[in-house]
């Protein structure tokens, strides 16, 4: 075997090890985010006061708030989107530290779905971008769904208990609730979808754009990467 070949062997062998180290760390991170409010059921502490408000506007919907959507629905909030005279909200109903760690998240992803995109010169146009979101969006919500296979009976109760609270919450607030799907009459790429699919399932939020935000971190993130 050449040199050459030698170099590129250990190249891709260093690669795949990196991959596969951020693939256990992204799960790694994801896992401490679902434990916390778990952990907090544990210790008896119930959801007396549960607050709603608005985590993410736009002036129009569009693919990114409906993947904002899909997302949150990891986090120990409800989601909803409300469509009002001159904006579109997504708007969270929780603990007022989960939505706090929601607007936070919403941010965050704003500006990584727009870091990851321009990662993929080989998608072209709005179509395109568009189904990448959503792909986006599908990955993580795979990989979210994987870690919670891997919680005991208790926890997985716990977390279904969490959303059957949080559906009660919201639907006292809006009484008269109707779901509309916003992405129904979108055309998709599929070749981007996938490649979004692919990212979305090594995404992890994390506070590395801390300098950048309007919103600081919640303490829930520092705890969780200090």
């Amino acid at each position: 075997r050449s040199r050459r070949q030698r170099q590129m062997c250990i190249r891709d062998s260093s690669e795949s090890d990196n991959e596969h180290e951020s693939a256990l760390a992204t799960k790694k991170a994801n896992q401490l985010l679902l434990k916390h409010n778990l952990k907090n059921l544990e210790l008896g502490h119930e959801q007396k006061s549960v607050f709603v408000d608005s985590v993410y506007s736009t002036k129009r919907a569009n693919s990114k708030i409906d993947a904002f959507y899909q997302v949150l629905k990891h986090f120990m909030v409800r989601p909803l989107i409300v469509y009002r005279a001159n904006s579109v909200d997504l708007e969270a109903t929780g603990s007022k530290e989960n939505i706090e760690l929601a607007k936070y998240i919403c941010e965050f992803l704003d500006r990584e779905f727009e870091r990851l995109w321009s990662l993929k010169t080989s998608l072209k146009g709005l179509r395109a971008k568009n189904s990448f979101f959503a792909g986006l969006a599908i990955g993580y919500t795979q990989q979210m769904e994987e870690n919670k296979q891997e919680f005991d009976k208790k926890e997985q109760n716990a977390l279904i208990r969490i959303d059957q609270d949080l559906q009660k919450a919201q639907n006292r607030i809006h009484k008269r609730l109707k779901f509309i799907n916003t992405a129904s009459g979108r055309q998709t790429d599929h070749n981007a979808l996938h490649s979004g699919k692919e990212m979305g399932r090594q995404l992890t939020i994390n506070p590395a754009i801390k300098s950048q935000s309007k919103n600081k971190p919640p303490m829930l993130l520092d705890k969780l990467w200090n």
